[in-house]
């Protein structure tokens, strides 16, 4: 990248926030609370430094200090200090600086843990966050690898709500009963990552293990099982997820038209396979799972679309005028547009 388009890039940058200042300062005398993620500090190196946010939980994977550039924590340097770690290490693009009990750690995080991921997809605001009460945090930002302005990300990430739809049939996955059924209206469903708590900053590739979960329960989609090896050829909402999480709940998420590890977004048609069987819906819009061998049997349909479930919320000025803000599903810190 050109000094010339860096320098774009930080004039650009400190547009918007000296924009979003004074939208700050209008919102305040009319009592109105916003995000200071809109505020971000912009160094001459179109680096983004921002107050009370923090990159996932603090000190936990995999943002905890084995995952830092050195392995370590580094105690009692500055904020710019420690960004210029960051700066300094090809493998590191943003991190967190935190306060606690009079002690500073700097944490700059490798971006090979998860090289697919949003890092402002992972942001909090720390002051919204148990997790946070007694320390103070700050991170910081490679704004020329990623920049909360730019067009919308409409990849695939564990932790995104989504309804489940036939291509086909335009029939979405259901549930009665505990049984996965189709129905007309359909209900949300979670893609949870199958080994770690999802953040929603990791995107979903071709091929990848997700488990369907229906949000704020424990109940997940799985091959239902009679005995330790005797599993059924149907499927079931099966209260399975956290200590009883076992093979037949991850299901793969493909589409044929892609390569392997490509990323995946809400453009593509997906199969879905479970225990090595197809998740299709036949002419009598049941759910079923199929062989390998009757994929292509046109009595079943195995192409499915992921529907974003987003939320939308409305925030008025002083004058009453309504300017919209989208919260997206996955995002942690709202985006103003």
């Amino acid at each position: 990248m050109t000094k010339a388009t860096i320098q774009n890039l930080v004039d650009n940058n400190r547009k918007i926030s000296e924009k979003n200042k004074k939208l700050i300062d209008e919102w305040k005398q009319s009592g109105i609370p916003q995000t200071n993620l809109m505020t971000p500090v912009i160094d001459n190196d179109n680096w983004a430094s921002f107050d009370n946010t923090i990159i996932t939980a603090p000190f936990q994977t995999p943002v905890d200090c084995s995952n830092t550039i050195n392995g370590e924590c580094v105690k009692n340097i500055s904020l710019e200090d420690c960004k210029q770690l960051c700066k300094d290490d090809p493998l590191c693009d943003y991190g967190n600086y935190i306060t606690m009990n009079n002690t500073t750690y700097c944490l700059p995080l490798l971006n090979t843990m998860y090289p697919h991921s949003d890092v402002f997809n992972g942001l909090w605001n720390s002051q919204n966050n148990y997790q946070t009460k007694n320390i103070k945090t700050k991170t910081f930002v490679d704004y020329n690898k990623y920049n909360p302005n730019s067009i919308f990300d409409y990849s695939l990430y564990f932790g995104d709500t989504v309804m489940i739809q036939n291509s086909t049939t335009g029939k979405y996955i259901s549930i009665e009963n505990n049984k996965v059924i189709t129905s007309d209206n359909g209900i949300n469903i979670n893609l949870l990552y199958t080994t770690i708590v999802p953040n929603n900053a990791i995107r979903i590739q071709n091929y990848d293990f997700a488990i369907f979960n229906i949000p704020n329960s424990y109940l997940v989609i799985q091959n239902d099982i009679k005995g330790d090896l005797d599993v059924n050829n149907n499927l079931q909402w099966t209260v399975g997820f956290g200590q009883n999480t076992n093979k037949y709940q991850y299901i793969i998420i493909g589409c044929p038209n892609k390569s392997n590890n490509a990323t995946l977004t809400y453009d593509d048609t997906f199969n879905l396979t479970v225990n090595t069987k197809y998740i299709a819906q036949d002419n009598q819009n049941n759910i079923v799972l199929i062989d390998q061998k009757d994929k292509d049997n046109k009595a079943y349909n195995i192409d499915f679309k992921f529907i974003p479930m987003f939320n939308v919320s409305y925030c008025f000025t002083r004058n009453n005028h309504p300017r919209i803000q989208y919260t997206f599903q996955r995002n942690r810190l709202s985006k103003l547009l």
